[in-house]
C-alpha cells in the first residue's frame, strides 16, 4: 500500500492490472444480467445491463487483495463517478470466494466525481442478498477481497467509474 503525502489514506488496490478483477453476474443461477470492468487511463468502467429474466438481478466484480489492509484501518475511501443508482462495495474476510461479504450501499450522482468514505463499523455482513444478523464488525486486517455489487431492481444500463480505492487509518 502506498501513502501519499497529501491525505491520510492508502491505496487499497491499484487498479491498473485489469486481469485481477472477474466478474460474478447473476448467470451463475440462470439470470441474464451482463457487465464489463475494464481499465484505461488509471481508472476502471464496471458497466453492463442488469436484467430480471430468469429470476436474475445482480451484476458483480470482485479482486483478491495481494495483502490485507492494516488492522487499524477505519474506512475505505473511494472515488467514483456514477449514473445516479445505488452500488454496494463489498469486502470478504475469507478465502471463500463466494461465502459471506460484508456490504456498504452507496448512492451516486450521475457524471458526477464523487468521493465518498465508507466506515467499517458500517458495513453490514450479507449472504446471497440475505443480511446476517449480530454479526461481528470487520477485522480490517482479515480483509482478503473487495468489489461492487449492483442489484435491487434496478433494471437496465449502468455505468460505474473508478478512480481510487483507498483506505483510512492504520499504517
Amino acid at each position: 500500500m502506498t501513502r501519499t503525502e497529501t491525505d491520510s489514506t492508502s491505496e487499497l488496490i491499484g487498479l491498473a492490472t485489469q486481469g485481477s478483477w472477474r466478474i460474478v453476474n447473476d448467470d451463475v443461477m440462470g439470470g441474464r444480467s451482463d457487465s464489463n470492468f475494464a481499465v484505461a487511463d488509471g481508472r476502471a468502467v464496471f458497466e453492463g445491463n442488469l436484467s430480471p429474466d430468469n429470476g436474475g438481478g445482480f451484476a458483480s466484480v470482485r479482486a483478491d487483495l495481494s495483502a490485507a489492509p492494516s488492522p487499524d484501518t477505519v474506512a475505505v475511501v473511494i472515488r467514483v463517478r456514477g449514473d445516479g443508482k445505488r452500488y454496494q462495495f463489498r469486502v470478504r474476510t475469507s478465502e471463500q470466494r463466494d461465502g459471506p461479504a460484508y456490504k456498504y450501499e452507496f448512492s451516486t450522482t450521475k457524471g458526477e466525481w464523487t468521493t465518498v468514505r465508507l466506515p467499517l463499523a458500517e458495513f453490514e455482513l450479507s449472504f446471497r442478498g440475505r443480511l446476517i444478523p449480530d454479526a461481528p464488525v470487520i477485522d480490517a486486517g482479515r480483509i482478503r477481497q473487495v468489489g461492487f455489487l449492483i442489484a435491487d431492481r434496478q433494471w437496465g444500463r449502468f455505468r460505474l467509474e473508478v478512480e481510487s480505492i483507498r483506505v483510512e487509518g492504520g499504517s
